[in-house]
């Protein structure tokens, strides 16, 4: 047995007992451990679709938290104040959150200030976690219906998490239920080119990574290496997401910042957002900055123009960060009607 598969093995004993952290709104989060893995498709799997190819080693260089759980309606409502779910009930998934949504019920948990940093796996985070240690397709289930909701037994609907039987290292739900937003990009070749350590996905794209199956569909798409892809912009009534987090950096320079935007503007025509930032008297540094434009676009420049294609109701975010300086992150909505 190849050594990497001997220590996640030997992991998932240990995690298997292990019993969750609590989190907020009653959220639990196991610890998983670094180690390395075979990501893509599994020996022997005959449904494997070419984006699940070639089969790569990958390491995971730092231990992570993730929810034992995907993340509940009741979870969601208390952020947010609303629930965007099809199938309503307070311990079912939240489905119908799309990527854009989920970046800002993350940036209101992290605005706690708890000591952790709250984001979503990256895809190779995911497929680690899922699989537990195991090689095979369904990730060391007996049977798949031990573990997931699918088309078969789901009964056209989601189901409160937690029922099914947990995987080795004691996760519910990775399979079936919902798909499970991820950080990455998706990229049909990516594997291909996809470094050995940490790999995050491609650098932009059009869609971003959704992982797991979900109950609307039959078993060949509940599988742990299927990989799928969905518009960030949009949610569906299969979607739904799980949150990982890490300890905060410590940082004992403040960051303050500023964002503005127009209110309005028109498909086609490009519109332009300022930002600015400023760090603590006595700190050094260069603050960078990330947006979000709301229909799935970003940008890393710090006043950059950008051109909506569709029309609707948008919010923008700004994120400004410096290396040992907190975060800080502001938001603002902008209309947009079709253009002559």
């Amino acid at each position: 047995m190849p050594k990497f598969a001997m220590t996640l093995v030997i992991g998932a004993a240990t995690l298997a007992a292990q019993t969750a952290a609590t989190g907020p709104y009653g959220m639990q989060f196991v610890q998983i451990p670094s180690g390395e893995f075979s990501m893509g498709c599994s020996p022997g799997d005959a449904e494997c679709a070419a984006s699940e190819s070639p089969a790569h080693l990958v390491r995971i260089t730092k231990a992570f938290q993730i929810g034992r759980h995907e993340v509940t309606q009741e979870q969601w409502e208390a952020v947010m104040g609303s629930n965007p779910s099809y199938s309503k009930e307070a311990a079912r998934p939240v489905e119908r959150a799309s990527w854009d949504e989920i970046q800002e019920f993350l940036r209101r948990l992290n605005a706690r200030g708890d000591g952790f940093r709250y984001r979503l796996p990256t895809e190779a985070e995911w497929e680690y976690a899922a699989r537990a240690g195991a090689a095979d397709r369904y990730a060391g289930a007996g049977a798949l219906q031990d573990v997931a909701w699918d088309y078969t037994n789901s009964g056209g609907e989601t189901h409160p998490v937690g029922q099914k039987q947990p995987n080795a290292w004691g996760l519910h739900d990775m399979l079936g239920n919902v798909y499970e937003w991820c950080q990455d990009w998706f990229e049909e070749t990516y594997y291909a080119v996809s470094p050995q350590d940490d790999p995050a996905g491609p650098v932009s794209a059009t869609h971003r990574v959704i992982r797991g199956g979900s109950w609307v569909l039959n078993p060949s798409f509940v599988r742990v290496s299927s990989r799928l892809r969905f518009p960030p912009a949009d949610g569906y009534a299969g979607i739904g997401f799980r949150c990982v987090r890490d300890a905060a950096p410590t940082s004992t320079c403040a960051l303050a910042c500023l964002a503005s935007g127009p209110s309005s503007g028109t498909t086609g025509a490009a519109v332009s957002f300022t930002a600015s930032a400023m760090l603590a008297s006595g700190c050094s540094g260069s603050p960078s900055y990330s947006w979000t434009f709301g229909d799935g676009g970003s940008s890393t420049q710090q006043n950059p123009s950008y051109a909506y294609r569709q029309s609707g109701s948008y919010t923008w975010t700004m994120t400004a960060s410096a290396a040992g300086a907190t975060s800080c992150a502001r938001s603002g909505g902008i209309q947009i009607s079709t253009g002559c």
